[in-house]
């Protein structure tokens, strides 16, 4: 199994008390959302975080999806579209979703 991480980024918005995968998933489908990252697992995001990009984190909100699959996944290969649709399989294939989220941002591991 392959480990990854991917991160969307949306404009700051509120994140309802009752999260639910719906919320998630209608931005995806919407188009609403950036990709920030997709590769490998990330061990501490803060690692990566200097002065500047925390003013726009400050500005946005992340969605993490942390999952697994059987097969290499070519990150590059893949255009924004291709990866929707590729993260919202993984969603309706989940026998389990775990969704965190704090003021701000939304963990949610699969």
């Amino acid at each position: 199994m392959q480990t990854h991480t991917l991160i969307f980024s949306v404009p700051k918005l509120q994140i309802p008390e009752v999260l639910t995968i719906e919320f998630v998933i209608n931005i995806i489908k919407n188009d609403l959302a950036s990709i920030d990252y997709f590769g490998f697992e990330i061990d501490n995001q803060a690692d990566y975080t200097d002065f500047e990009q925390q003013e726009v984190n400050d500005k946005n909100t992340y969605i993490d999806f942390n999952f697994s699959t059987p097969n290499v996944v070519e990150y590059k290969a893949l255009s924004k579209t291709e990866i929707d649709t590729l993260i919202l399989e993984i969603i309706e294939n989940s026998e389990s979703i775990e969704l965190r989220a704090d003021h701000k941002d939304v963990t949610i591991y699969l």
